[in-house]
């Protein structure tokens, strides 16, 4: 006999793994546009950081979804939030090592 999980624990990941993801998109916005520091130390240090959030909330997430089926269009959000931020920092890295000059 298989027990339902609790819905309401499943919302609690979901809203865990957002907040993770706002805070790790922050970081990154924050290491991008050189707020803190223009030092490279503090961009990787904020960058590792907020990889670090993010994987914690693509796992949250993963857990949401897998305690409640319902919550996958949200989960899906939540993964390519947690995945879009480092795509575009390598995207932009790729861009200015090519660019000439």
């Amino acid at each position: 006999m298989t027990r339902q999980a609790s819905p309401k624990r499943a919302t609690i990941y979901e809203w865990v793994a957002a907040l993770l993801d706002v805070a790790g998109i922050a970081l990154w916005l924050l290491g991008l546009f050189n707020v803190l520091s223009r030092h490279p130390w503090v961009f990787m240090l904020l960058g590792l950081t907020a990889c670090v959030l993010e994987v914690g909330a693509i796992v949250l997430a993963a857990m949401a979804w897998r305690r409640n089926p319902r919550s996958r269009v949200l989960t899906i959000c939540l993964l390519l939030g947690g995945a879009l931020p480092p795509m575009l920092v390598l995207v932009l890295a790729v861009v200015a090592i090519a660019s000439p000059g």
